[in-house]
């Protein structure tokens, strides 16, 4: 919902922020058919940091008011949404079981406290952003504008570089070539 104010406000005529949006849609459609199989060969933490990557760069072109970058932009929302749950849970699952030797019957519990975890983080989030954007106001510099609108953007993309980093140093990497993945 944040993005359709944030292109209004950089003057876009009124049907092409929602043409931009449905070709993000299609683009994680395309790539979701693909997504699984070429994280288990690329690798489970490496997604996750290109998912991580996609996400700052996304965030960042949001900002910028020129039709290419914005088409790039979601390309990279689509490619980032199709990673969103591939990446990560292909990686608890194999973590799970390969790595910590888990029973099968704890897996559930694990997949209930991620998503416990990530809805109520996602709540938490969508409020104080909500503050943000009430109390930081929009400035320009140059082309582009900072705060308002774009203050959930600018947050998204700084804890995502804050992931990246803890992943790349706290994360082990996983393949789906083990019979328990």
């Amino acid at each position: 919902p944040r993005v359709l104010p944030l292109s209004a406000s950089s003057g876009f005529p009124r049907g092409q922020p929602a043409q931009r949006h449905v070709l993000g849609f299609a683009c994680s459609s395309v790539l979701g058919c693909f997504a699984g199989a070429w994280t288990d060969r690329f690798g489970r933490k490496r997604s996750a940091l290109l998912y991580c990557m996609l996400g700052v760069l996304s965030c960042m072109l949001k900002h910028v008011p020129w039709f290419p970058a914005l088409v790039v932009c979601r390309f990279a929302d689509g490619a980032h949404a199709s990673l969103l749950y591939t990446s990560f849970e292909s990686w608890l699952v194999s973590e799970h079981f390969t790595r910590h030797g888990f029973p099968p019957e704890l897996l559930g519990h694990s997949f209930s406290l991620m998503f416990t975890i990530s809805y109520l983080t996602a709540v938490l989030c969508g409020m104080a952003t909500q503050v943000g954007v009430d109390h930081i106001p929009a400035q320009s510099l140059g082309a582009l504008k900072l705060g308002g609108w774009g203050f959930p953007f600018e947050a998204s993309a700084l804890f995502q570089l804050v992931g990246g980093v803890y992943i790349a140093q706290a994360w082990g990497e996983n393949y789906g070539n083990s019979p328990a993945a």
